[in-house]
């Protein structure tokens, strides 16, 4: 049974949002509410924890860097000079987003 990605980013969101017992809380709360998928006997649950704990998984990549991830981005998604530049500008000192912001906002523009 698959499991919504989307669920695990509104945790995601909520831990973003809370600190200390917050956290908590919002980590009891999400779990609470999901048991019922947890308990199916077709759920995955390596695969939510490989998502929740990535650093746990031994066959993790750490060798992609931002530039090179930003190079295989650009070629992944055919971007011209003029679309590269403007993912480039996460570089750029006293930029506000990061190479994932840009990535993002990218794809929300082109609708893909």
């Amino acid at each position: 049974m698959g499991f919504p990605f989307g669920n695990v980013c509104d945790l995601l969101d909520d831990l973003e949002k809370g600190k200390g017992r917050a956290s908590a809380v919002a980590i009891q709360k999400w779990f609470k509410a999901h048991q019922g998928a947890f308990r199916n006997p077709r759920f995955d649950g390596c695969a939510l924890l490989s998502t929740l704990l990535p650093e746990k998984r031994p066959d993790r990549v750490y060798g992609i860097q931002e530039a090179r991830l930003t190079r295989i981005f650009g070629r992944a998604q055919g971007l011209g000079r003029k679309n590269l530049a403007e993912l480039r500008e996460w570089k750029k000192p006293g930029a506000t987003k990061d190479l994932a912001d840009k990535i993002e906002e990218f794809l929300r523009t082109v609708g893909r």
